[in-house]
């Protein structure tokens, strides 16, 4: 579609289905919660962490911190905070943390989603747990910091040779869903 070289196969119903079938997989893809803390823990550790060195002063001056990634990993942290969306973000698609101190000299953090390529509108985000869009500090902290792995690497390491080391799609699933949606153009094998 972007390149102008799509199939001959593809018919604009079949390109809807696939658009549909791609959406609903970025988000089965992140509703396990172990699956969701184990992708988004270690970026969102990262800016916690480097929040708390900004709020604490030892940030070495530096007011802003720039990451730059993949729409699964947007999909991810936006998961981990309990956003479930059915999309897969687009192409300069972007969060921001913003830091807000309050009157009682606290903190409040507020996330912002832009989900659109060409548009400076952002949408503040619902985090789970919080009381508001704009999410206390400490709250933040009590929820999500016990979700936050503790040694990536131990936790994704195999627990025995039987367990498969990716269950990425869920074929059956897919199948059932497209037979469902009576398209029967598309046809593969397991």
């Amino acid at each position: 579609d972007i390149y102008n070289v799509t199939p001959s196969w593809v018919t604009p119903s079949i390109l809807q289905e696939l658009k549909l079938i791609n959406q609903l997989s970025f988000y089965h893809l992140l509703l396990s919660p172990d699956i969701n803390r184990l992708r988004a823990g270690p970026l969102i550790k990262d800016i916690l962490d480097n929040i708390q060195n900004l709020i604490s002063g030892s940030s070495s001056g530096k007011k802003a911190k720039i990451y730059s990634a993949h729409d699964m990993t947007i999909a991810s942290v936006l998961s981990f905070f309990g956003a479930n969306y059915v999309h897969q973000p687009p192409y300069a698609g972007a969060l921001f943390f913003d830091v807000y101190q309050t009157d009682t000299n606290s903190y409040a953090i507020q996330i912002d989603y832009q989900d659109r390529t060409n548009s400076n509108t952002t949408y503040p985000i619902q985090i789970q747990g919080c009381p508001s869009t704009l999410c206390p500090l400490e709250v933040l902290n009590t929820i999500y910091q016990p979700r936050i792995p503790v040694d990536i690497d131990v936790e994704c390491q195999r627990r025995s040779k039987s367990t498969p080391t990716s269950n990425r799609y869920n074929f059956p699933a897919m199948t059932d869903f497209l037979h469902s949606r009576q398209c029967p153009e598309i046809a593969f094998e397991l």
